[in-house]
């Protein structure tokens, strides 16, 4: 089963979110292993681009790489869409110009 891997104060919240939505994916606050989770990362301060391994909560991600993610994640597009907009996560290069 694939993990997110997010801080204590964003793990009880994302939890609930992910499980209504029925997403088959650990949302866990204990470390992390790079080479098999994704981390969801909070501390910064501005935009900064998210990739398949990191996503950075308030920043951006190439369409190319969230479709990716889904794929490695097992998630729809539709339920990424949804996951990218709770962490307010922007995408950018949008494959159908959509965004």
């Amino acid at each position: 089963m694939k993990r997110i891997c997010v801080s204590r104060s964003l793990e009880s919240q994302l939890k609930t979110f992910i499980g209504g939505r029925g997403i088959d994916i650990e949302v866990v606050s204990s470390s992390y292993d790079s080479s098999n989770d994704i981390l969801i990362d909070e501390s910064g301060d501005q935009r900064q681009e998210s990739n398949l391994r990191i996503l950075y909560k308030g920043g951006f991600i190439s369409c190319n790489n969230a479709w990716g993610l889904a794929d490695m994640l097992g998630m729809s597009f539709s339920q990424m869409g949804a996951l990218l907009d709770h962490l307010d996560v922007k995408i950018k290069q949008c494959q159908l110009g959509c965004f």
